[in-house]
């Protein structure tokens, strides 16, 4: 029997048109810091990532379903001179 993907990496755009790590669950259950880690963990064998979270103002949510993330050293400005 084939095991169905709870967590799921996507690519999408943000607002500068850079691509971008999209992470969801794909039962619409909540998304934790632990399952975020894990999946990074099984599909690169890790790495130094920053996940990105929309907090609205006055916005009150249940659950995270999604979040967007960055590669460490795509969030890194090195100066060239």
């Amino acid at each position: 029997m084939i095991k169905k993907e709870r967590i799921h990496l996507g690519l999408g755009y943000d607002c500068t048109n850079k691509l971008v790590t999209v992470v969801s669950n794909t039962n619409g259950a909540g998304l934790t810091l632990a399952d975020i880690h894990n999946k990074l963990v099984e599909q690169y064998g890790g790495g130094v990532y920053a996940v990105i979270v929309n907090a609205n103002s006055g916005e009150l949510v249940d659950k995270i379903s999604s979040a967007t993330m960055y590669e460490a050293d795509d969030l890194l400005c090195y100066d060239d001179e």
